[in-house]
């Protein structure tokens, strides 16, 4: 095990700002400060890699339960019942990027951080075992990123030495270090480009798209904002865009995680009254974004109905 202390504190946590009656529970509960782990790394001679989630198996059998994230994970991949899968030999040492979750927000916040860990304790130039079926996003971030060398995951990919970069933190609470060591490296060259009042629309979803979008947008561009869809530009394009915004008002969705790029803006997000995930939250938090929140109604099973005037209400308290 190497380990090193967190390269810098946490922000001090600050509650959600909102117009609604009472302050929504999954989002309390989050405005509580979180545990700053220090970075740690552990080289394992012998070890592999078991299930889809990438669970760390050592020389002697035993399961390295941190691999999983929680206990509840580590049940649930099914590894401590099953048969070993065939052993993917892989010559030399490989460091595993593999994690329990897949999403947008969880490779930029959960992922990608694991590389600085890496870097930090001089384990930088091992070759990564990379997602499964890498998208264009995978390789757009890790070129950006300067890595080179890294091979999509298979089952019971076994290296002569694996190196395990423990998750930097808990899943949904990136730690401040990270998130603008993501920013550096991903968006430091960036020039900002575009409109600093955006809208993210997911009306090419498949789920949590807004029923009213055009009465929403009608009244979102008199305040000069303008709409976009993150999913149909690159990493580097989305960096540009987001480096320059001042106000981003979306949708909980994948897109939300962009405010990463941004240097102060103020996340205005809209929830569908089943699904309240905190994760863009705690992000804002770990960056010192201002954060509003508006819960819209259900529409079918999972759409959202905007209600007009309350947003309009809170975009004129989030303005000033």
């Amino acid at each position: 095990m190497i380990e090193l202390p967190a390269p810098a504190p946490n922000a001090p946590p600050r509650p959600p700002q909102h117009l609604e009656p009472s302050l929504q529970p999954v989002l309390a509960e989050l405005a509580e400060p979180w545990e700053l782990r220090d970075v740690c790394v552990a080289v394992l001679p012998g070890a592999w890699l078991e299930t889809p989630h990438g669970v760390v198996v050592a020389r002697d059998g035993s399961v390295l339960a941190a691999s999983a994230w929680s206990t509840e994970n580590l049940v649930a991949t099914g590894v401590l019942e099953r048969r070993p899968r065939r052993k993917r030999a892989l010559p030399g040492r490989h460091a595993s990027l593999i994690a329990q979750f897949r999403g947008y927000f969880h490779w930029l916040t959960e992922a990608l951080p694991r590389i600085a860990a890496l870097r930090l304790v001089g384990l930088g130039d091992v070759p990564l075992i990379g997602p499964a079926a890498p998208t264009r996003l995978h390789h757009e971030s890790l070129d950006l990123l300067g890595v080179t060398r890294w091979t999509p995951y298979r089952d019971g990919a076994a290296p002569d030495v694996l190196v395990w970069p423990r998750p930097v933190a808990s899943t949904g609470h990136p730690p401040r270090w990270a998130c603008l060591w993501l920013r550096e490296q991903l968006a430091g060259g960036a020039r900002p480009r575009g409109n600093g009042r955006l809208y993210i629309s997911r009306r090419d979803a498949a789920s949590r798209r807004v029923a009213n979008e055009d009465e929403v947008l009608a009244l979102l561009r008199r305040e000069g904002f303008e709409a976009v869809q993150p999913e149909r530009l690159s990493v580097a394009e989305q960096a540009r865009l987001f480096a320059g915004a001042d106000v981003v008002v979306a949708p909980h969705g994948a897109g939300n995680a962009n405010v990463l790029f941004s240097d102060g803006a103020t996340l205005i997000e809209i929830f569908e009254p089943g699904l309240v995930n905190g994760c863009y939250y705690t992000l804002s938090q770990a960056l010192g974004h201002p954060y509003w929140y508006l819960m819209g109604g259900r529409v079918g099973s999972s759409d959202i109905h905007v209600p007009l005037d309350r947003l309009e209400r809170v975009l004129a308290a989030a303005l000033g």
